[in-house]
């Protein structure tokens, strides 16, 4: 079977972790998985650590991406996910058939790892950018 050709494209990736690095568990991991899965991303990647969610640069995915980030907001009210990262980049990301790779992938672990609130910076950049606030 011949693997499918990398695809290069420039996107919003939004990053939902444990900061605390134990990881999610059968309990806690769901919610994250249907909450990032409401949002329509582009494509998502789901490890104990967390979900990527990646979203093609436009103003309507900016959208999903800040209603995204504002549920996952919400849900650091609850015990079991107060330690929850979140990590906010965009940037050209690598889609292979290994998974995707790229820079802002790497940016939003870095944030979702960093202070809680590391994401409102560059969030609300691309926000002004957009034109969205």
């Amino acid at each position: 079977m011949l693997a499918k050709p990398a695809t290069k494209t420039k996107s919003f990736v939004v990053l939902l972790s444990d900061r605390d690095g134990f990881g999610f568990d059968e309990r806690t991991l769901p919610p994250l998985v249907a909450l990032v899965d409401a949002h329509s991303p582009d494509h998502r990647e789901v490890t104990h650590l967390g979900v990527m969610a990646s979203f093609e640069t436009s103003a309507d995915a900016l959208r999903r991406v800040r209603s995204l980030v504002e549920a996952a907001e919400q849900l650091r009210h609850r015990a079991e996910f107060s330690s929850l990262g979140i990590g906010v980049a965009s940037g050209t990301m690598i889609f292979a058939s290994s998974g995707p790779i790229g820079a802002p992938a790497n940016e939003a672990s870095r944030l979702s790892a960093a202070a809680p609130d590391a994401y409102l910076a560059p969030l609300n950049e691309l926000l002004r950018e957009y034109r969205l606030v």
